[in-house]
């Protein structure tokens, strides 16, 4: 099972409703995330706006977590008043454990944030 189909089982058993919104291009032969920046958009009947979720496996969830934190979209998307996840799969004692980090706006580089709020 891949990182993206544990995610996605994991929000559905708590309460989301969940969507893939990476694609793949063909001709590229590469995925290519909403914003640059999200595999998966949430939406939760108790929780205010969309969650985007960056998804990855623990080995790599350093390089995804700075491409969350360079990308002015997610400071937008954050300025905005939606939340951003970073979720990262590995394995503890032979299971599968999901570590979750909340992304918040003032992890996002100040000048990527000016940068995205000037188009508003």
């Amino acid at each position: 099972m891949s990182p993206t189909a544990r995610s996605l089982k994991w929000l559905r058993e708590n309460g989301w409703t969940p969507a893939v919104v990476e694609r793949f291009n063909t001709f590229s032969k590469k995925r290519i995330d909403l914003f640059g920046a999200f595999d998966i958009l949430a939406i939760h009947p108790h929780q205010h706006g969309a969650l985007g979720i960056q998804v990855t496996s623990k080995s790599n969830a350093s390089s995804r977590r700075n491409k969350l934190l360079q990308n002015p979209l997610v400071a937008l998307w954050l300025s905005s008043s939606n939340p951003a996840h970073l979720h990262y799969w590995g394995k503890r004692k032979g299971r599968w454990v999901l570590t979750r980090e909340v992304i918040y706006l003032h992890h996002v580089d100040n000048t990527l944030r000016a940068e995205a709020m000037i188009d508003e």
